[in-house]
């Protein structure tokens, strides 16, 4: 079936709600990934050598998968350091698993209860066996912006070594700490399409005589 429509009631609703939860975690999720794609371009800038105007040119609007390969393609024969050329690979590989959580929830949408957030692709899977769910936790989207914020900062860290010069020992270590959100994988919602030949259960009327 298609998922529920919202109504005015619980668009507007106020108050501390499933949904209005779920809302201001998401909010807060979208703005840590635009976030950390800023830091991204700007470290195309590092590894690349390209003034601003350059580097707009070559890769203003590229998507964000092909930003990251060129970046570590550059990251080669640029300046970084090896270490800093795994740490690179670290962070990236990290952003592309939120990114599949990501482009999950924007493009296929969710439906909020008190147990459980649900996205599934029902209306726009190519076919039935293509249909898929994702089921989630409200910490699940806390765990993804709180990696982003890391991400970022680390980002940064790599085109200034000086972000870090002055922050404590804790803080660093939290920085560094393993990542909080582990992948959310899709599972096959098994609905199959109702037959179109299905047999009436109407009874047969017998032929006159």
């Amino acid at each position: 079936e298609p998922p529920s429509i919202p109504t005015l009631k619980s668009v507007h609703e106020s108050g501390s709600t499933p949904e209005s939860s779920f809302y201001l975690e998401f909010g807060k999720f979208i703005c840590g990934f635009a976030d950390a794609e800023t830091a991204i371009h700007t470290i195309f800038r590092k590894v690349s050598g390209l003034v601003d105007r350059k580097a707009r040119a070559i890769v203003g609007g590229a998507r964000l998968v092909d930003l990251m390969s060129t970046i570590q393609r550059l990251a080669a024969f640029s300046e970084l350091e090896d270490s800093e050329r795994r740490e690179l690979t670290t962070l990236f590989s990290q952003i592309q698993t939120i990114s599949q959580f990501r482009h999950a929830l924007i493009h296929r949408g969710v439906e909020v209860s008190e147990e459980e957030i649900i996205s599934q692709n029902v209306m726009t899977a190519k076919t039935w066996e293509a249909i898929e769910s994702i089921k989630f936790q409200l910490s699940d989207i806390q765990a993804a912006t709180n990696d982003l914020t890391k991400i970022t900062i680390r980002l940064y860290a790599l085109v200034d070594k000086n972000v870090l010069k002055d922050e404590d020992v804790v803080f660093v270590t939290r920085l560094f700490a393993p990542w909080l959100y582990k992948s959310v994988l899709p599972k096959m919602s098994g609905l199959q399409p109702q037959s179109k030949n299905r047999k009436s259960s109407r009874p047969r009327r017998s032929s006159p005589t």
